[in-house]
């Protein structure tokens, strides 16, 4: 079984420089309630990236701790904090199935607004904030240590933005 790591890099496409401090909230989703769960928020480096999105720097699927709420809220938006469980605690056959075969989804929310009103930028940002949707299947390339690494790259600018998967 591999190990699974997500990082994340922002650049400001209108200044050619990096996004520090850009607030990216983490969610997963939940088969059991056909919704996204929030994990956690994190924030990039000075150089605009975010090396270890999930916390744990490396998952193994079947054996990482699963949250559970407690409420909170984050950035003005509600939301829940979270505990840990044994994933496989409670789990559903088919929910079992899905982590063995790496059918995991994930969600990050970058709140490019609050970037842009920080850095005084005289127009409005027309998206207040960005989600990349993205799912985890197991079939990038395992590096030496058994991990197998997901990059997602986010460029914005004021009016639009851009993502891919990195490497």
């Amino acid at each position: 079984m591999s190990l699974i790591t997500i990082s994340t890099h922002v650049l400001d496409s209108s200044t050619g420089h990096p996004v520090p401090n850009m607030c990216i909230e983490v969610y997963t989703f939940s088969h059991q309630q056909s919704a996204f769960t929030f994990l956690r928020t994190i924030h990039t480096d000075q150089t605009g990236r975010n090396m270890d999105v999930l916390g744990n720097k490396t998952i193994n699927p079947t054996e990482q701790n699963i949250p559970h709420p407690e409420t909170t809220s984050t950035s003005g938006i509600p939301t829940t904090t979270m505990k840990s469980e044994h994933l496989l605690d409670g789990l559903t056959e088919e929910s079992k199935h899905a982590l063995e075969t790496y059918q995991h989804m994930y969600k990050l929310r970058f709140h490019t607004a609050n970037y842009y009103k920080a850095q005084s930028v005289p127009t409005s940002c027309f998206y207040p904030y960005v989600d990349i949707v993205f799912q985890v299947d197991g079939e990038s390339i395992q590096d030496s240590q058994g991990r197998r690494h997901y990059h997602l790259p986010l460029i914005l600018s004021p009016f639009g933005y851009t993502t891919y998967r990195g490497s």
